[in-house]
Protein backbone atom coordinates (compact mmCIF):
# COMPACT_ATOMS: atom_id res chain seq x y z
CA UNK A 1 0.00 0.00 0.00
CA UNK A 2 1.23 3.50 -0.75
CA UNK A 3 -0.02 6.77 0.64
CA UNK A 4 -1.08 9.74 -1.47
CA UNK A 5 1.26 11.91 0.62
CA UNK A 6 4.44 11.32 2.63
CA UNK A 7 3.43 10.41 6.18
CA UNK A 8 5.11 12.27 9.03
CA UNK A 9 5.90 11.26 12.58
CA UNK A 10 7.54 12.49 15.77
CA UNK A 11 11.28 11.71 15.72
CA UNK A 12 14.04 11.74 18.32
CA UNK A 13 12.11 10.06 21.13
CA UNK A 14 14.55 7.60 22.72
CA UNK A 15 13.68 3.98 22.02
CA UNK A 16 13.30 1.31 24.65
CA UNK A 17 13.76 1.71 28.38
CA UNK A 18 16.24 4.30 29.64
CA UNK A 19 17.72 4.86 33.11
CA UNK A 20 18.66 7.87 35.21
CA UNK A 21 19.60 8.29 38.89
CA UNK A 22 17.12 9.76 41.39
CA UNK A 23 16.70 13.57 41.14
CA UNK A 24 18.66 13.64 37.86
CA UNK A 25 17.40 15.02 34.55
CA UNK A 26 16.99 13.00 31.37
CA UNK A 27 17.56 15.13 28.23
CA UNK A 28 16.83 14.51 24.56
CA UNK A 29 15.62 16.42 21.50
CA UNK A 30 12.63 15.82 19.25
CA UNK A 31 11.34 17.07 15.92
CA UNK A 32 8.99 16.09 13.13
CA UNK A 33 10.13 13.90 10.23
CA UNK A 34 8.56 16.43 7.84
CA UNK A 35 9.18 19.93 9.25
CA UNK A 36 6.32 22.46 8.98
CA UNK A 37 8.25 24.46 6.34
CA UNK A 38 8.24 21.38 4.05
CA UNK A 39 4.57 20.48 4.55
CA UNK A 40 2.01 20.93 1.83
CA UNK A 41 0.74 23.50 2.83
CA UNK A 42 2.98 24.71 5.71
CA UNK A 43 1.19 24.52 9.07
CA UNK A 44 1.68 25.19 12.77
CA UNK A 45 2.15 21.91 14.63
CA UNK A 46 2.10 21.25 18.39
CA UNK A 47 3.75 18.29 20.12
CA UNK A 48 2.32 17.51 23.57
CA UNK A 49 4.65 15.86 26.11
CA UNK A 50 3.21 14.27 29.25
CA UNK A 51 5.44 12.70 31.90
CA UNK A 52 3.95 10.68 34.73
CA UNK A 53 5.30 8.49 37.49
CA UNK A 54 3.88 5.02 37.89
CA UNK A 55 4.35 5.45 41.67
CA UNK A 56 2.29 8.23 43.33
CA UNK A 57 5.07 8.89 45.88
CA UNK A 58 7.39 10.18 43.14
CA UNK A 59 7.22 12.82 40.42
CA UNK A 60 8.55 13.29 36.96
CA UNK A 61 7.81 16.30 34.78
CA UNK A 62 8.48 17.27 31.18
CA UNK A 63 9.85 20.69 30.27
CA UNK A 64 8.39 21.96 28.05
CA UNK A 65 5.03 20.20 28.13
CA UNK A 66 4.18 21.53 24.64
CA UNK A 67 6.41 22.37 21.69
CA UNK A 68 4.91 24.63 19.04
CA UNK A 69 6.50 24.40 15.60
CA UNK A 70 5.63 27.34 13.33
CA UNK A 71 5.19 27.33 9.54
CA UNK A 72 8.82 28.37 8.97
CA UNK A 73 10.28 25.64 11.24
CA UNK A 74 13.11 23.88 9.41
CA UNK A 75 13.17 20.70 11.51
CA UNK A 76 15.73 21.77 14.10
CA UNK A 77 15.39 19.31 17.01
CA UNK A 78 13.81 20.86 20.11
CA UNK A 79 15.17 20.03 23.59
CA UNK A 80 13.10 18.13 26.16
CA UNK A 81 14.09 17.72 29.81
CA UNK A 82 12.48 15.13 32.06
CA UNK A 83 12.99 16.07 35.72
CA UNK A 84 12.77 13.27 38.30
CA UNK A 85 12.29 13.26 42.05
CA UNK A 86 13.83 10.95 44.61
CA UNK A 87 13.91 10.00 48.26
CA UNK A 88 16.40 9.14 51.00
CA UNK A 89 15.53 5.45 51.18
CA UNK A 90 18.06 2.85 50.06
CA UNK A 91 16.10 0.56 47.73
CA UNK A 92 19.29 -1.39 47.01
CA UNK A 93 22.32 -0.88 44.80
CA UNK A 94 21.26 -0.42 41.18
CA UNK A 95 17.59 -1.02 42.03
CA UNK A 96 14.72 0.84 40.41
CA UNK A 97 13.15 3.44 42.72
CA UNK A 98 10.29 4.20 40.30
CA UNK A 99 9.38 4.45 36.61
CA UNK A 100 8.40 7.45 34.50
CA UNK A 101 6.34 7.11 31.33
CA UNK A 102 6.72 9.99 28.87
CA UNK A 103 4.12 10.14 26.09
CA UNK A 104 4.53 12.37 23.02
CA UNK A 105 1.45 13.11 20.94
CA UNK A 106 0.76 15.45 18.08
CA UNK A 107 -1.96 18.06 18.55
CA UNK A 108 -4.94 18.23 16.22
CA UNK A 109 -4.10 18.99 12.61
CA UNK A 110 -5.81 19.05 9.24
CA UNK A 111 -2.55 18.26 7.49
CA UNK A 112 -2.84 14.91 5.68
CA UNK A 113 0.82 14.14 6.24
CA UNK A 114 0.23 13.93 10.00
CA UNK A 115 -3.24 12.35 10.10
CA UNK A 116 -3.13 9.32 12.41
CA UNK A 117 0.40 10.16 13.61
CA UNK A 118 1.28 7.54 16.26
CA UNK A 119 2.16 8.59 19.77
CA UNK A 120 5.71 7.94 20.90
CA UNK A 121 6.57 6.78 24.41
CA UNK A 122 9.80 6.50 26.34
CA UNK A 123 10.04 4.63 29.64
CA UNK A 124 12.57 5.93 32.13
CA UNK A 125 13.61 3.81 35.11
CA UNK A 126 14.78 6.03 37.94
CA UNK A 127 17.56 4.20 39.76
CA UNK A 128 18.29 4.33 43.50
CA UNK A 129 21.19 6.61 44.40
CA UNK A 130 21.03 6.21 48.18
CA UNK A 131 23.33 4.06 50.28
CA UNK A 132 22.34 3.11 53.81
CA UNK A 133 25.09 3.90 56.26
CA UNK A 134 25.64 4.89 59.89
CA UNK A 135 27.87 7.76 60.98
CA UNK A 136 29.11 8.66 64.41
CA UNK A 137 29.76 12.26 65.32
CA UNK A 138 32.09 13.77 67.88
CA UNK A 139 30.57 16.42 70.10
CA UNK A 140 32.31 19.71 70.76
CA UNK A 141 33.45 20.37 74.33
CA UNK A 142 32.93 24.07 73.69
CA UNK A 143 29.30 24.35 72.57
CA UNK A 144 27.93 20.77 72.43
CA UNK A 145 27.49 20.82 68.65
CA UNK A 146 28.33 17.91 66.37
CA UNK A 147 31.84 18.38 65.00
CA UNK A 148 33.21 15.50 62.93
CA UNK A 149 31.64 12.66 60.97
CA UNK A 150 33.74 9.61 61.77
CA UNK A 151 33.53 5.84 61.39
CA UNK A 152 35.26 4.87 64.65
CA UNK A 153 35.40 6.35 68.12
CA UNK A 154 38.02 5.67 70.71
CA UNK A 155 36.15 4.57 73.79
CA UNK A 156 39.19 5.28 75.93
CA UNK A 157 38.09 7.61 78.67
CA UNK A 158 39.81 8.58 81.93
CA UNK A 159 38.11 7.21 85.02
CA UNK A 160 35.39 9.46 86.38
CA UNK A 161 35.02 11.48 83.17
CA UNK A 162 32.59 11.24 80.31
CA UNK A 163 32.38 12.04 76.65
CA UNK A 164 29.52 12.28 74.19
CA UNK A 165 28.95 11.22 70.62
CA UNK A 166 26.06 11.21 68.17
CA UNK A 167 24.77 8.63 65.69
CA UNK A 168 23.17 9.53 62.34
CA UNK A 169 21.69 7.39 59.56
CA UNK A 170 22.36 8.44 55.96
CA UNK A 171 19.05 7.14 54.69
CA UNK A 172 15.50 6.89 55.94
CA UNK A 173 14.78 3.45 57.40
CA UNK A 174 11.64 1.59 56.38
CA UNK A 175 11.17 0.19 59.89
CA UNK A 176 12.33 1.12 63.40
CA UNK A 177 16.08 0.99 64.03
CA UNK A 178 16.99 -0.57 67.37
Amino acid sequence: YTYDVNKGEITGVPAGVRSVAETQDFDYSISLSIPPAEMEPPAVMVIHIEASSLNPDFNCTATPSNITLHEDDDGTPQPVVIKTSGNVIDEGTGEKAFTCEVVHTLGETNNEQYQDCPERTVTINVINDDEANVHMWTISDVDGSYEYDIKFLSFFNPEGQSFGYGVRLDTEPLSPVR
